[in-house]
C-alpha cells in the first residue's frame, strides 16, 4: 500500500500576508497599571492537526505560555490501486499541546518549543471486497470467494507524546487587540504504526484452491510482506509538518 492512503488525508492550510506589528516603547509604569498585568488571549485555528483552539497567557514581556486543543474527524472512501481494494478511511484526531512562544524582537515573529500529547489519533481502512473480484496482496492475485467473501482492514496509529518546534507570526497575547497567528514547523518522536489484516476466504484467480486468509501460512506471508510495505511508505511521518493559520483574539 504506497502514499494512496497519506494522499487522501492531506490536511491544507492557506498562506496569509501577515502585518508586522511596531514595538512601542513605554516608560515603566507601577504594578497596579494595565500594561503590567498578565494579557490574555485566544485563537481559533485550522491545521494539520485539524481544528483547534488556543488560550495563550503573557508571562514576560518576550514570552507566552499557550495551550491548544486540537480535533478532526472525517470520512473517505479511496482506491488504492496497487491492491485493488477500495477502502472506507476514517481519521480520528485529537490532540493537546504545551507550547512556550518566544518572541526575539518584540514583534509578532516567534520562536516556539512545544509538546504534542495525541489521544488515540488514528487512521483506520475497512473493506468488504465483492464476490469474484480479485485483489492483489504483495504481487499475488486473490479471488474473493461467494460463500465467505474477503475482508479486509488497515490501521495507522500515532505516537501518543511527541516534541516539536515552529515558528511564526502573531501574538494573540500582546500587541494588537485581533491578530492572524500563522505557523509552520514539526513535530517529531518516531513513525506511525501501520497494521494490515485480511480475513474471509480466498482463491486462486480461476475460482480454485480456496484458502483461509486469517490461518492459511502462505497468505499471511504476504500479508506481513504488505504491512512492511506500508510501514516503509509512512515512516516519512516520523517527522509530522505542522501548519496553521488562524484568527486571534486579545483580552
Amino acid at each position: 500500500m504506497k502514499t494512496t492512503i497519506l494522499s487522501s488525508f492531506a490536511a491544507a492550510a492557506v498562506a496569509a500576508v501577515c502585518l508586522p506589528q511596531l514595538a512601542n516603547a513605554q516608560t515603566p509604569a507601577p504594578a497596579s497599571s494595565a500594561s503590567s498585568r498578565p494579557a490574555f488571549g485566544v485563537a481559533i485555528k485550522a491545521s494539520t492537526f485539524g481544528y483547534g483552539v488556543d488560550a495563550a497567557l503573557r508571562v514576560h514581556d518576550k514570552v507566552n505560555v499557550r495551550g491548544t486543543v486540537n480535533f478532526l474527524s472525517l470520512s473517505h472512501d479511496f482506491d488504492d490501486t496497487d491492491s485493488n481494494i477500495t477502502y472506507v478511511g476514517k481519521l480520528s484526531f485529537h490532540s493537546l499541546a504545551a507550547t512556550v512562544d518566544w518572541f526575539p524582537f518584540g514583534s509578532g515573529f516567534h520562536v516556539s518549543p512545544t509538546f504534542v500529547l495525541n489521544n488515540g489519533n488514528k487512521v483506520t481502512l475497512s473493506s468488504l471486497i465483492p464476490a469474484g473480484k480479485t485483489i492483489d496482496i504483495d504481487d499475488v492475485t486473490y479471488q474473493s470467494s461467494s460463500s465467505n467473501p474477503i475482508k479486509a482492514a488497515g490501521e495507522v496509529t500515532f505516537k501518543n507524546a511527541r516534541p516539536g518546534v515552529v515558528i511564526g507570526w502573531g501574538n494573540i497575547a500582546g500587541g494588537r487587540r485581533v491578530t492572524v497567528p500563522f505557523e509552520l514547523g514539526v513535530v517529531f518522536g518516531g513513525a506511525p504504526a501501520g497494521k494490515l489484516s485480511f480475513t474471509g476466504t480466498a482463491c486462486q484467480s480461476n475460482g480454485q484452491n480456496c484458502r483461509d486468509m486469517a490461518t492459511d501460512a502462505t497468505i499471511q506471508t504476504h500479508v506481513r510482506a504488505a504491512e512492511v510495505d506500508l510501514n516503509d511508505t509512512i515512516k516519512i511521518l516520523r517527522f509530522y509538518p505542522v501548519l496553521s493559520l488562524g484568527i486571534g483574539f486579545r483580552f
